[in-house]
C-alpha cells in the first residue's frame, strides 16, 4: 500500500494550492514508486488545472465500503426501461402490440389490456377493444392516458379507439411524449444517486475515501444521464425527420 506520509503530503499540497507543475512533478515521482500500485488501483486521478477531478468508475476506490456493481446495474435498469418505452410506446404508426402493453389499474389489480379484452383492428385508423371484464371505464382511461395520442369512445362493453393520422402535429406529440419518458428516467437516476449517497454516508471510512466514492457515484449517474440524452436525441430525430 502507499505510504500514509506520501498520501497525506499529496492531500496537503492540493489543499494549499501548490502550483500545478510542482504538484504534478511530485505526483509523478510517487507514481513511479513501487508501492504506488495501490494508488493506481484505488481509482484516484488528479485533474489538470481548470478541469473537474475524474475518478475511475470500473470499480470502487474501497470495495469494503461500497461496491459500484450494484449501482451500475440499478442505473442500467433505468436506461433499459427507457429503451423499452421508446421502442414500444413511441411509434409513428400504432400497432396492435402497442395496445396489448397498456397497463390498466383496476380494483382487482393491475392488468395488461389484452387480458381484459379482445383487441381487433377494424381499419388502419380504428380499433375495437371488446371487453370481457367489468373494467370498461378504467380500460378506456388507460388507453387515453397511454401517451400514444389515442382517442376512445365507449359503446356498451366495446371501446372504439381512433388511431392518429401521421401528421406533423402527431410527430411532435410523440417527440414530446418521448421527452417525458426521458425526464422520468432522469428523475429515477437522481433518486438512485441520492439513495446510494445516503447509504455511503452511513459507512465507516475516512472523509477522503467517502468523498472519492461519492464522486464515483455522481460520475456513474452523469454517464447514464448522457446515455438517456443520446437515446432521446436519436428518437426525436427518427420522429421528426419525416416532417
Amino acid at each position: 500500500m502507499i505510504s500514509a506520509v506520501f498520501h497525506q503530503r499529496l492531500i496537503q499540497m492540493r489543499r494549499i494550492n501548490v502550483p500545478i507543475k510542482l504538484f504534478q512533478r511530485y505526483n509523478n515521482h510517487i507514481l513511479q514508486h513501487s508501492s504506488l500500485r495501490f494508488y493506481k488501483q484505488s481509482g484516484i486521478v488528479f485533474a489538470k488545472k481548470g478541469k473537474k477531478h475524474q475518478f475511475e468508475v470500473s470499480h470502487s476506490i474501497e470495495e469494503n465500503v461500497l461496491s459500484l456493481d450494484g449501482i451500475n446495474v440499478s442505473m442500467q435498469c433505468c436506461i433499459d426501461n427507457l429503451e423499452k418505452d421508446l421502442m414500444e410506446k413511441i411509434k409513428i404508426t400504432t400497432s396492435k402490440g402497442a395496445l396489448d402493453n397498456i397497463m390498466v389499474n383496476t380494483s382487482d389489480g393491475k392488468f395488461p389490456l389484452n387480458q381484459l379484452g379482445c383487441i381487433s383492428f377494424r381499419s388502419a385508423h380504428l380499433v375495437d377493444v371488446i371487453m370481457h371484464s367489468k373494467h370498461v371505464k378504467e380500460s378506456a382511461s388507460a388507453i387515453q392516458d397511454s401517451g400514444l395520442n389515442l382517442n376512445t369512445k365507449i359503446q356498451g362493453t366495446t371501446i372504439h379507439v381512433t388511431l392518429p393520422k401521421i401528421t406533423k402535429q402527431h410527430r411532435e406529440t410523440l417527440a414530446k411524449a418521448a421527452k417525458e419518458f426521458c425526464d422520468k428516467t432522469k428523475v429515477d437516476l437522481r433518486n438512485k444517486r441520492s439513495k446510494y449517497i445516503m447509504k455511503l454516508r452511513k459507512q465507516t471510512a475516512s472523509k477522503d475515501i467517502l468523498f472519492q466514492i461519492e464522486k464515483q457515484i455522481s460520475q456513474i449517474s452523469e454517464h447514464f444521464n448522457k446515455k438517456a440524452d443520446v437515446m432521446l436525441k436519436e428518437k426525436t430525430r427518427e420522429l421528426i425527420e419525416g416532417i
